[in-house]
């Protein structure tokens, strides 16, 4: 699973110079070599979308040849929580999600409707049942779908329906992984609201809880077997992943976590570490930016 996606500004930029792939390169494999790749993509797809590096630039889209440098890594799903899916308003979030239909590419938390941005894309491997559902917890309100117009799954709006789904289906499949695009800060503490959303997430039977929307790497809450509703993990914010934020060591450094599920448990999550060069290509980070990573996110860690 990956953090902030949004192949646009000087991302696109490079990738128009470099090569649609060019974000991929260094790390493609090791995502490629996984059963389920997961993006969290922030920006509408859209066949007119052209590179705009403006500083700022808070407009966001991807042109459908960046594609190239999801395809490269193996990407099977796409969450859609975004709060910038609408940026080229409600006809430019139909066309994208018209493109991901038309693509064959599995998408959720989005929708051309709010029961469709809400509801839960169902996935089977190696005999192990899964559950992925994504919503926004987050501004700006053109973002969120309403009953009759595209977008994001707002969170408040839909929290008891979101909840009773979790429960439900805790009991009918074996990992249930849900992820929030909460409200983004530049530090790896989650703030107070975050922490008690994703707890309650996590107590209605979420085995995977995941905040997309953080820039930064955040926090981490492991539970084992012994802890109330079993083996699992929060994961506050995975940080950047394609987005062009080289203005800070902090927001250059990213995470992607690699679950292993085996048998319908999840046995362990590895952070994979990266760091982002050139606007656009993470590489592996070396041993000791590793640790500098891990000991921030860690320490950063709030009190059970």
């Amino acid at each position: 699973m990956t953090g902030v996606t949004a192949m646009s500004r000087v991302t696109a930029l490079r990738m128009d110079q470099k090569g649609y792939d060019y974000p991929s390169r260094v790390i493609s494999d090791v995502f490629a070599a996984a059963d389920i790749t997961h993006i969290s993509n922030e920006v509408p797809f859209l066949d007119d979308c052209v590179a705009d590096p403006t500083e700022n630039n808070l407009i966001l889209c991807s042109h459908p040849n960046y594609w190239a440098a999801l395809e490269a890594l193996g990407t099977d799903i796409v969450g859609l929580s975004g709060n910038h899916v609408n940026d080229f308003g409600r006809e430019g979030a139909r066309r994208s999600l018209t493109w991901y239909r038309e693509n064959g590419i599995p998408y959720y938390g989005s929708g051309f409707n709010v029961n469709e941005a809400c509801a839960p894309l169902l996935w089977e491997h190696h005999g192990n049942t899964f559950a992925f559902i994504a919503a926004l917890a987050f501004w700006p309100e053109n973002a969120w779908a309403t009953t009759d117009l595209p977008g994001a799954c707002y969170y408040y709006d839909n929290r008891e329906l979101l909840l009773a789904l979790v429960r439900q289906l805790s009991e009918a499949v074996d990992i249930v992984s849900v992820e929030l695009q909460h409200t983004e800060t530049y530090e790896p503490y989650p703030i107070a609201s975050q922490i008690a959303d994703f707890r309650e997430l996590r107590a209605a039977g979420a085995d995977i809880v995941t905040g997309v929307q953080s820039h930064v790497p955040q926090a981490q809450e492991p539970y084992g077997v012994g802890d109330p509703g079993g083996p699992g993990i929060i994961s506050y914010g995975l940080g950047n992943f394609f987005f062009d934020q080289m203005w800070s060591w902090e927001t250059r450094t990213e995470l992607a976590a690699r679950h292993t599920i085996y048998n319908g448990r999840l046995l362990n999550t590895e952070l994979l570490t990266m760091v982002l060069e050139d606007f656009a290509q993470p590489r592996w980070a070396t041993p000791e930016e590793r640790a500098e990573i891990l000991n921030r996110i860690f320490r950063a860690a709030p009190p059970r």
